[in-house]
């Protein structure tokens, strides 16, 4: 079907209320004490759509064609036109969470604790957002199981050429919660 890109506002629009909701309580947190604040953004996930100025942020023809399948001799033109499609608006909801993702950083900043912050960026899945005639997650595939994993703060030690360390290995998400603990000086099952 189609969607309306002007029905809601950034901020009505799921990922933009939780982004506003991270700013808002990193301004107004009063406290002397250290806090976790886990940030959960829905997207990019299906329905493949965002709001204005976002949704014409990425042109579909611009976006790259799909994977066809092994058994096709080639591509259909209704497939690769909606994967395209998705495709640009997947891009635009990207877009968004990085610039929520760029104000949450900023409000650190300005309160005086992001040298003092660590931040996890990651995601649970991919999308094959149309390779293989497939608008899903769960098959496995490259685009399904490729997740960013970016890690920065105190005590990350970085590539001093590159001002990042890149990582090839097989990682699992199951060691973030114990990272989060070992970096604020704590353990599993530790009680404040």
């Amino acid at each position: 079907g189609k969607y309306d890109p002007t029905a809601f506002t950034v901020e009505e629009f799921d990922d933009g209320f939780i982004g506003e909701q991270a700013v808002a309580y990193i301004v107004r947190y009063a406290q002397d004490a250290p806090f976790y604040l886990h940030v959960g953004f829905l997207g990019p996930h299906p329905p493949y759509w965002v709001p204005e100025p976002y949704a014409s942020q990425y042109h579909p023809e611009a976006s790259p064609a799909p994977k066809v399948p092994v058994s096709a001799t080639e591509p259909d033109p209704r497939t690769v036109a909606r994967a395209q499609r998705a495709r640009a608006q997947y891009f635009g909801r990207i877009a968004l969470i990085d610039a929520y993702v760029g104000r949450i950083v900023s409000a650190l900043a300005q309160r005086g604790i992001l040298d003092n912050t660590l931040i996890i960026f990651t995601a649970d899945h991919g999308d094959l957002i149309g390779d293989y005639d497939i608008f899903d997650k769960r098959y496995f595939y490259e685009q399904s199981v490729r997740v960013p994993l970016i890690i920065a703060g105190p005590g990350v030690e970085l590539n001093p050429r590159l001002g990042a360390r890149t990582c090839r290995e097989l990682v699992s998400g199951v060691d973030l919660y114990p990272t989060c603990l070992h970096v604020a000086g704590m353990t599993a099952g530790q009680e404040n």
